[in-house]
């Protein structure tokens, strides 16, 4: 299943802290923090839909001394269900 940014262009982003950020979505109305990982996820869908071993090795050029191990790539999925649950990203339709 490939990823994407959801419709997210109207919406208004805000450094807050040494890795977290706050983000306005006009389309719901609803504040999220995000954590700097989930930033990256969205910055990288935004370019372009990818599947999720797509998005691993974006992230591993971004992230150069991670290793994506089990637990990582649970965590990956973890923020990737967070992501869309708020509507932020949604599967590609085909």
């Amino acid at each position: 299943m490939r990823w994407r940014s959801s419709r997210c262009d109207e919406s208004k982003w805000y450094f807050w802290d040494a890795e977290k950020y706050v983000f306005f979505n006009t389309g719901s109305a609803q504040t999220h923090q995000l954590s700097q990982f989930a930033v990256d996820i969205l910055t990288l869908l935004k370019t372009q839909p990818l599947e999720l071993s797509e998005l691993i090795e974006q992230l591993a050029g971004v992230y150069e001394n991670l290793e994506f191990d089990a637990e990582t790539v649970a965590y990956l999925q973890e923020t990737m269900v967070l992501l869309d649950g708020i509507g932020l990203i949604e599967p590609e339709m085909m």
